[in-house]
């Protein structure tokens, strides 16, 4: 998984060893790297103090690394990893104000992307490190001997000395009865996830976690109409395929013939208005799908709007080569 690792000593003016630091990152990065093409990136504090880098390929990220800024009263830094709408990342002034004041959770809330970010004031010792909203960059972390670890996988972690290995049972039960795990649990005692919409903030020689945004359906529903609701519904919908689609050809769509994929599909034709052959359309479904199910929907919507439709099937025997059809033809 791509995203943010490091590691962060709690202690204000505490000096870990280089070499060690070093040596803690290149077995992260050991452990991170799935791929030859992955690019790593590093910051190590000149106080030897923190480290703190990027792995994954370079495409998917769109804010450039070690970003460094210089104030009167602050040294301030910051590193993100995914992808960050760039509406969302114009105003550096907002940063500098957020990571030295109080308003980290409300320059969090004007991010929009999938990604995750760690920033601090050199000066205060005063760093946090953040997940999206979805948190679709996970964050893990664990704390050693006053030492925060934190990367996109737990197996990273397994790399730091003096983990602890420790089964939390209570997480492996839920996992066995549900197939998930919940909220910020993970199988080791040791190690918690940030949720999305929450941040890690070291301050004053502590560690808190703290939370940013949630999820509260409703909770700004301006009005009760119900035209008026499916309307801006349907406008959020607009606006969300036209941003994923904005400089992307040709596309694959999924459609199963629910509602949710066909309005996805409507949204990308009004998206793609003139240009409806860049848009390809994949359904997955067994041989049984009868004309009545989902599949004969699906079917009956491209034709009338005329688009490349690829059915594949989802029996086990089958899965795996259909999967790889469709790999191999787009």
């Amino acid at each position: 998984m791509p995203g943010l690792f490091g590691l962060i000593s709690i202690k204000s003016g505490v000096r870990l060893d280089p070499e060690f630091i070093h040596n803690t990152i290149d077995r992260m990065e050991h452990k991170l790297r799935h791929v030859a093409q992955y690019e790593c990136e590093r910051y190590v504090d000149p106080d030897s103090s923190f480290a703190i880098a990027r792995i994954g390929f370079p495409y998917m990220n769109t804010v450039e690394w070690d970003n460094r800024f210089t104030h009167p009263n602050a040294q301030l830094v910051s590193f993100y990893s995914g992808i960050l709408h760039e509406s969302s990342h114009n105003d550096r002034r907002s940063e500098f104000t957020a990571v030295s004041g109080p308003n980290i959770s409300e320059f969090l809330c004007k991010l929009k992307g999938f990604f995750s970010v760690a920033g601090g004031d050199l000066s205060s010792s005063r760093i946090f490190i953040a997940v999206d909203r979805h948190a679709s960059r996970p964050i893990y972390y664990c704390v050693i001997r006053d030492v925060l670890y934190f990367a996109p996988e737990v197996k990273a972690l397994l790399e730091v000395l003096n983990f602890d290995k420790a089964i939390d049972f209570g997480a492996v039960a839920a996992f066995l009865k549900t197939g998930c795990l919940y909220g910020n649990q993970t199988l080791f005692n040791s190690v918690r996830r940030l949720k999305g919409g929450e941040y890690l903030l070291i301050e004053q020689d502590k560690l808190r976690v703290n939370s940013y945004w949630k999820f509260k359906p409703g909770s700004k529903v301006d009005c009760t109409d119900e035209f008026a609701l499916q309307e801006e519904l349907g406008s959020r919908i607009n606006n969300a395929v036209e941003v994923n689609l904005s400089g992307v050809s040709p596309t694959v769509i999924l459609l199963s013939g629910g509602i949710d994929s066909r309005a996805v599909l409507g949204a990308a034709l009004e998206s793609r208005q003139g240009h409806e052959n860049d848009l390809n359309v994949v359904t997955w479904c067994t041989e049984s799908c009868g004309t009545n199910s989902d599949i004969g929907i699906a079917r009956k919507i491209v034709e009338k709007h005329g688009l490349h439709h690829h059915v594949y099937y989802r029996e086990a025997a089958k899965y795996r080569e259909g999967l790889d059809e469709l790999l191999n033809y787009y």
